[in-house]
């Protein structure tokens, strides 16, 4: 069954899409910690996760005046342990995505879709929790829509 949640990398992501265009630089990083409860579907337990999601972020100006954004993410040290059984899992991912703004800048769409992997020790089942985000923003700046779609998979 579907949940809705607004991810850390949604958080992270809304500020940075409205700074001034900046000249291209080798990128910016940024570490946001993670600390999080995802219902386990091959077990009826939620997993708490902890660890890191860093992001490295180029901006740059376009030809048409506008901005191109490329974020690279990797949850690093992602751990998680079942609060009922105990269970050990290690999160897996990486993505990019990409966001291109004319010179007005909005309005603006924009979706991100991201796996992240949990990979069980020994004999525990791997699962995938698996988020869309997609976000509007109208010409005024103003975010009009956010809808965070979270679910869950068991892989086995």
């Amino acid at each position: 069954m579907p949940t809705k949640t607004l991810t850390p990398f949604t958080l992270a992501l809304l500020p940075l899409l409205w700074a001034a265009p900046a000249p291209a630089e080798p990128g910016q990083n940024i570490q946001i910690p993670i600390n999080i409860a995802v219902p386990n579907p091959c077990v009826p337990e939620f997993v708490v996760l902890t660890g890191d999601l860093h992001i490295l972020l180029h901006i740059n100006a376009n030809e048409g005046g506008g901005s191109n954004f490329v974020f690279h993410s990797n949850y690093q040290g992602i751990e998680g342990v079942g609060l009922t059984t105990g269970s050990q899992y290690r999160g897996v991912n990486t993505q990019t995505l990409k966001v291109e703004l004319g010179s007005g800048g909005l309005p603006s769409v924009f979706t991100n879709v991201v796996d992240i992997r949990l990979i069980g020790q020994g004999q525990t089942e791997n699962f995938v929790v698996h988020l869309t985000q997609h976000i509007t923003v109208n010409e005024n700046g103003e975010i009009t829509a956010i809808v965070d779609n979270a679910t869950t998979e068991c892989r086995g």
